[in-house]
This record gives structure tokens, sequence and C-alpha cells, in this order.
């Protein structure tokens, strides 16, 4: 019988980041694995930016025959449009939505390569599009009674939170559990509209929140409950080191899962601070001026 953890999470999430590629029928994710690791024809059709090989490299030391039972079921990819890219994981028991985080400045699979971005700087001031046609799609889906896992990275984890959220009494109790990795927390406007669930103690149970010590992308918002930090394979003395800390392979782990860290490093808690208690305090309209300034920048292409 399979038994999920958190280490599955991570990898799940990862693979989120990867086109199932001409998708008409089930693929067991041993096989979309087997495909994008080994294939090269595969791999011509898929980005090649530093932090997806880099992807691709942590991805190699796992044993993916574990997942022969787990099959892809269905793929949402709204690149195009929305930018929200969702694949649909099933066994005989569960199901695992998993969500796709936000990619780098994109052309090719999307409108203007913004996107995400756009969506991202939304989070400041509102719950976004992104969020939304997310809750459209899970409210559409039917379940089968099947218990659900909710699981992303960076900003494919918060669509996970806040589907978690947004989402009725009903599908909450069909939800396992929720994971998120490095993912940006709840903006306070939406945390205060939906306070009841965010303090009810068994909702907070669902909740996996593992962030990596040195990752900045995480102290925004705020957190739902304490999050689990683990070691990092970076530091955070650059922008760069910053940014790989950022990514999915940057968790250091060992034999027996994720290695522990302490606490979160000093340029996270810089970030907290800026962002918190000094950015989210100004008035909404401020901050909207702000973000609209943002958002016609990168509209102008």
């Amino acid at each position: 019988m399979f038994e999920f953890n958190d280490i599955d999470a991570l990898i799940l999430s990862s693979l989120s980041y990867f086109d199932v590629l001409d998708f008409k029928e089930p693929l067991s994710v041993t096989d979309f694995a087997h495909e994008l690791l080994v294939s090269p024809k595969y791999m011509d059709q898929q980005r090649t930016d530093l932090y997806t090989l880099k992807t691709l490299e942590f991805l190699q030391q796992f044993a993916f025959e574990r997942y022969q039972s787990l099959m892809i079921t269905d793929v949402f990819n709204d690149n195009k449009q929305s930018g929200l890219v969702m694949q649909k994981i099933e066994d005989d028991d569960h199901v695992y939505l998993c969500f796709r985080g936000s990619e780098m400045l994109d052309e090719e699979y999307q409108r203007c390569g913004w996107e995400d971005w756009e969506d991202n700087l939304d989070i400041f001031l509102s719950v976004t599009a992104q969020q939304l046609l997310a809750l459209k799609r899970f409210q559409m889906e039917d379940y089968h009674g099947k218990r659900i896992y909710l699981l992303g990275h960076s900003k494919g984890g918060n669509l996970a939170l806040s589907l978690s959220l947004l989402c009725s009494k009903q599908q909450l109790d069909q939800i396992e559990g929720v994971y998120a990795f490095n993912a940006p927390g709840i903006n306070p406007d939406m945390l205060a509209a939906y306070k009841q669930r965010a303090d009810d103690l068994d909702y907070l149970a669902k909740l996996h929140l593992i962030e990596n010590e040195n990752d900045v992308v995480s102290a925004f918002f705020m957190h739902l409950k304490e999050p689990e930090i683990i070691a990092s394979c970076y530091d955070d003395r650059n922008l760069q080191q910053l940014c790989h800390a950022h990514q999915v392979y940057a968790y250091k782990l060992d034999q027996h899962g994720f290695v522990s860290a302490k606490q979160k490093s000093r340029m996270p808690k810089l970030m907290e601070a800026a962002i918190n208690n000094v950015f989210m305090k100004q008035s909404k309209e401020k901050r909207a001026a702000f973000i609209n300034d943002c958002l016609s920048y990168l509209r102008t292409n």
C-alpha cells in the first residue's frame, strides 16, 4: 500500500513544473518521470533554464518505481491566459492536486510572459485571478469520495493554501492534507475574512508548511501556523544564493528525509519585517498605487 509522506509531496510538487506533453489518457507518475528524465526527445520540449536543469538533477536521485500506482488523470494548463497550471494525480483512495509555482519570463508559453508575476503582485491586495480559477476548477470536479491532498511549491503552495481557505466546509472535509513548500503566506485582508477557519485547530492540523531556512519568499504575508524549517543546501550571502535557496532542490535531505534547522536566517527575517511590518501596514490605497505602477511596467513588455 502506498504511504504518502513529506518527500512524496515535494517530488510531486517538483514534477508539476514540467508539461505532460500530448496528454490524452491516464499516465503513471513513474512513466512520466521516466520520459522526463530519460528521453532526450521529451526533454527537448521542456524549458532549459538553470533552475529547471537543477530540478531535473534533483529528481534523478529518487526511485520513481514507488509511484507506479499513482496516475496522472487530468492536466489543466492555462499558461497562455491566467498562468494557472495544475495536475490531478490519483490512486485507489486519494487525489493529489499539484499546483505549479511561478515560472520565469516566458514569452513562448504565456501571452506576455508575466502572467504569474502579475498574479503574484495581486496577492498584496486581494484574492487573485489564479486563486479564484483554482477554486472554480476544484468545485467542478467529482472526486468520488476520495481523500484529497493539495500540493505546491512557491506560488503553487500559496494556491493550495488559499484553496483550503476558500473552499466549502463539505470540500474541506474531503481534504486530508495541504503541503506548501516555500510558499508565501496569506494576505492579511484575506486572513481576516476567513479568520474562523484560519483559527480552527482541525483545519490547521491538515496544513504542512515546509520552508528552507534561507528562503525569503515564504516570509511574505501571514503564516497560518508555525512552519517546519529545513536546512538549506545554499547560503544567504548574495542574490544568486537566495534564488537557489527558494527552489525545490535546495532542501537538505538525508536517508531519513528532511534535515531540520533551528530557525530562519537573517535575510528572510529582514524580508518579513519589510513586507509585513512596513509595506503591508500602509493603507490599501497606497499599496494599490504601488502595485498598479508595477503592473503597468510589466504590461509594457
